[in-house]
């Protein structure tokens, strides 16, 4: 599923008039439409509803709202959130004119005294700055009430999520032709709420005349993405993981990392560790086959996929490790210790980091509150710059590839911010390379799958109570979620 940002949501209307005859003047309408039936859908006749309206676009399908939902029999005012003499949009000025034709009670933001349900059409994609004026009122008077945002909450960047200024902070947003950016990802998706989107008529053509390289990632994707299983196979069919991590205090990661890869369906599952837990290790794993990494080099040859760093500690043989995974063709996930010895040697293999955002602030020099702002940009320009796949996890984990391409995940919740939680990670993108599946692609089910895994854990435990090892067991259950 694409997101656009607003330049793109912009050319998508004009996509609409070129390309399918379908002037402002009814796009407008259909927008219209498509929001009345939304909100009859989502609120009762018997509540007073006020809509809010600016002076552009998304105020004049504010206008037209409210003089469809007036037809329908809903008590509806108006709120008009500007001076005549502000410079007000040709199709907003007749859906003006329209609204009032249609007895559409209209007053000015200073006379609005209250509602049941709000209805922010102030501003869409084209926030410049912080609001001011009427329009800031209008927000301050609307933050009591339940509010419903047409397109995107008024005051929000929609290229990024970041409030410009005080924002809107709906109850849900109807967005209309296509998602937006910057409503999926943090803090974007606190002032969005409950998201639907609503077709305005355009044709699949205006569509795929759009280059956007961002995705949201979906059920359909997973479904397109997933590695097939034929029942002609074996072992040796779906590869083998070899993990390298673990130090003393720390064999459980290596131990649900490797266990994670066989749970997402490889052949083979390696934890290849220091001896001084080498029979910690044995006793925590059955189907798990246990190596020292003295033997580092012989079990790099073996591997089909590996995975690096789960719960090393300042371990000298990780950096041997790394330099020869780096060199070689191999695809290799580097999460967590790994991550300290990326720069050693040139990186030549198909890589994959997965750095939460303190570790991936150590990479570029950045502070995690910075990367936390600019998650999208800074993922997609250190896998460029460096020929990589980036997992920069946290809530809505974003995936980026050298490519330009960046897909963004909405499965997961907070109980999986506990500690283990990664390695589970690291270890289902390993067994999704070892079944074949590209990098990226990997990359992107192997998020997906641990989120979704981790929300249907967190129904038996709570999100409180939600540990590594459900999120782990609860594998195959997303599978089976998701019919795969």
């Amino acid at each position: 599923m694409i997101l656009l940002n607003s330049a793109q949501a912009n050319k998508l209307d004009q996509l609409g008039e070129t390309l399918d005859n379908l002037l402002g003047e009814q796009l407008m309408k259909n927008a219209a439409q498509a929001l009345t039936e939304a909100v009859m859908r989502d609120v009762d006749k018997s509540n007073r509803i006020a809509v809010f309206c600016g002076r552009g676009k998304n105020g004049g399908d504010g206008f037209l709202l409210a003089a469809n939902l007036v037809a329908e029999g809903y008590r509806v005012t108006a709120i008009v959130c500007f001076d005549e003499t502000a410079d007000i949009h040709p199709l907003t000025n007749q859906a003006i004119v329209y609204a009032k034709h249609k007895q559409v009670s209209m007053i000015s933001v200073e006379d609005f005294r209250d509602a049941d349900v709000c209805i922010d059409a102030l501003l869409g994609t084209g926030v410049k700055g912080e609001l001011s004026g009427k329009y800031l009122k209008a927000v301050q008077l609307m933050e009591p009430f339940r509010v419903l945002s047409v397109d995107v909450p008024s005051g929000l960047n929609c290229d990024n999520g970041k409030p410009v200024g005080i924002c809107v902070k709906a109850q849900k947003t109807y967005t209309l032709a296509a998602h937006k950016v910057g409503l999926w990802i943090y803090p974007g998706a606190e002032y969005a709420g409950e998201i639907e989107l609503l077709p305005i008529g355009l044709s699949k053509a205006c569509y795929s005349a759009i280059d956007s390289k961002i995705q949201l990632v979906d059920s359909n994707m997973i479904h397109r993405l997933m590695p097939k299983r034929h029942p002609n196979s074996h072992k040796g069919t779906f590869g083998k993981v070899v993990t390298f991590g673990g130090s003393r205090g720390m064999a459980g990661s290596v131990v649900m990392a490797s266990t994670a890869a066989l749970r997402t369906g490889a052949g083979y599952s390696y934890a290849v560790v220091p001896d001084e837990i080498f029979s910690l290790a044995e006793q925590k794993l059955t189907e798990v086959i246990v190596k020292s990494d003295k033997d580092y080099k012989k079990m790099y040859e073996m591997a089909d996929a590996l995975v690096i760093g789960p719960g090393y500690l300042s371990n000298s043989g990780i950096s041997h490790i790394m330099k020869l995974a780096s060199c070689g063709s191999k695809p290799v996930v580097v999460d967590a210790e790994g991550l300290n010895y990326l720069n050693q040697t040139q990186q030549v293999c198909p890589m994959i980091i997965t750095p939460h955002p303190g570790e991936f602030a150590k990479l570029v020099g950045l502070s995690a509150e910075e990367v936390n702002k600019n998650r999208i940009y800074l993922s997609g320009k250190y896998a460029k710059e460096h020929n990589m796949i980036v997992v920069l996890k946290g809530a809505r984990t974003v995936i980026a590839a050298p490519s330009g391409e960046i897909c963004i995940n909405i499965t997961g919740n907070s109980g999986m911010a506990t500690a283990g939680s990664g390695d589970v990670l690291a270890g289902m993108i390993g067994g999704m390379l070892a079944m074949g599946a590209s990098p990226f692609d990997a990359a992107v089910l192997g998020v997906y799958l641990h989120g979704l895994a981790g929300d249907l854990a967190a129904k038996e435990t709570s999100e409180y109570a939600l540990t590594a090892t459900k999120i782990s067991e609860y594998i195959g259950k997303a599978f089976l979620y998701e019919q795969l």
